[in-house]
This record gives C-alpha cells, sequence and structure tokens, in this order.
C-alpha cells in the first residue's frame, strides 16, 4: 500500500507544476503584445523578457514553495554604482537594531528612516541619493504596491512581490507603472 504514495505524492506535485507554468504563460502573454519582448522558453519558471525605455527588464513568476509563497520578480537593467537594498521595516529588524545586529544607513528623514531599512556598499553616495524626494515618492511607492524589496546592483535593479495578483499585477498598464517607478529610484544611482 505504502509503494504507491510516493509515486503518486510525485505525480501529483509535477502537475501542480505544470498547471502554474501554463497559467504563468497565459498572464504573461499579455505583456507580448504590450512590450517589445517575448516569453522565455529555456527557463524552469516562467520569465517574460521585453525592453522599456531602451531598456532590457524581466519579469519572473516565482511558484509557492513549501514556507513561501509566489513570488513577482520584475528586473530593469542599467547599471548602477552603488550597490542598495531597502526593505520595509518590521518588528524583526526592530529587534535586532536594538540589540546592535543590523547597522543601517539613516538618511535623516525620520518619517522614511521609520519605515525603511536601508544598506549599501556606499552610504555617502546613498544618503544623498535617497535625499531626492522624487526618489523617496517612488520608493515609498513601490512598497505600497506590495512589493516588499528593492535591490540594486551593478546589473541592474529588482523588485519582488510576495502574493501578487496575476490579473492585476501584470497587467500591461500596472507593468507600465511598476517599470516607471523603478527606472525613477535608478536614476543617478
Amino acid at each position: 500500500m505504502i509503494e504507491w504514495i510516493i509515486p503518486v505524492a510525485f505525480i501529483l506535485v509535477f502537475l501542480s507544476f505544470l498547471s502554474h507554468l501554463s497559467s504563468s504563460k497565459k498572464v504573461l502573454n499579455k505583456l507580448e503584445n504590450h512590450f517589445n519582448g517575448a516569453i522565455s522558453r529555456r527557463s524552469l519558471f516562467p520569465i517574460f523578457k521585453g525592453q522599456y525605455q531602451g531598456l532590457d527588464f524581466y519579469v519572473r513568476l516565482d511558484p509557492a514553495g513549501k514556507n513561501t509563497p509566489p513570488y513577482l520578480t520584475v528586473f530593469l537593467s542599467k547599471e548602477c554604482s552603488a550597490t542598495l537594498k531597502i526593505y520595509q521595516e518590521t518588528e524583526l529588524s526592530v529587534l535586532g537594531k536594538k540589540i546592535g545586529l543590523v547597522r543601517e544607513i539613516k538618511i535623516n528623514d525620520e518619517i522614511f528612516d521609520g519605515k525603511y531599512l536601508i544598506f549599501s556598499n556606499n552610504p555617502q553616495h546613498v544618503t544623498l541619493y535617497l535625499g531626492n524626494a522624487d526618489i523617496k515618492n517612488a520608493v515609498t511607492e513601490i512598497f505600497n504596491d506590495g512589493f516588499t524589496s528593492i535591490t540594486a546592483n551593478k546589473k541592474g535593479i529588482t523588485i519582488r512581490k510576495p502574493d501578487y495578483d496575476p490579473n492585476s499585477d501584470l497587467s500591461p498598464e500596472s507593468m507600465t507603472k511598476a517599470l516607471q517607478k523603478i527606472s525613477m529610484v535608478v536614476r543617478g544611482l
């Protein structure tokens, strides 16, 4: 009796993966018609590769894991001179700061510093950079849209959103707005 449980479980996981792959490709097809790009056929997870204002970008849909939600990842390719990581402040990060485990950059904006954790390899540059009101507004809008992290490095800038809604978050209009905000954040970095 136990011999058939493992093969059945494997088949169910495989069918679930194929279902996710199929539904994700259908959602990403909407982007093909709007942006100059295509769905990559060589990736394990569905990825749409396109161009926005002359810059390459991709949209990847990561399936849910055992202990993780599904993620929407948007990457815009633009070389940055400094690394930058921004996360929303959590109770755990507040505790980490109190006991000295988390050392973040402060930009001397009490409201912004209270909302976000900022890390960089060039604190002086990032402090001046995030002093720009337009960039701070774009960062705030990205987090207000449900994204939980912003990461910039030499290759470009990435934002990630857990538990995304395939219909609203992946509409061409929503994706255009997200790319506009990302391109604003990466300006001058």
